[in-house]
């Protein structure tokens, strides 16, 4: 499964531009994530690794339940 990640910065993604891409991409997890922790340097870096570790987590989560569900 693939998982894309669709950013509020610099170009602010909506729930929107998720149903467009769930169009083409029909079997990805897409989620959007605080830009600042992609678009911005200094003292947020610190910051990435454990909110990518927490999206990560929730999406493996997901998917998991999704594959019991089945």
């Amino acid at each position: 499964s693939e998982l894309v990640l669709l950013s509020s910065e610099p170009f602010p993604f909506k729930a929107k531009h998720i149903e467009e891409l769930k169009g083409l991409l029909p079997n990805a997890e897409i989620k959007l994530v605080n830009g600042e922790m992609f678009s911005w340097y200094g003292s947020r870096l610190k910051h990435v690794p454990p909110y990518l570790s927490t999206i990560f987590h929730y999406t493996s989560r997901d998917l998991s339940q999704r594959n019991v569900q089945r």
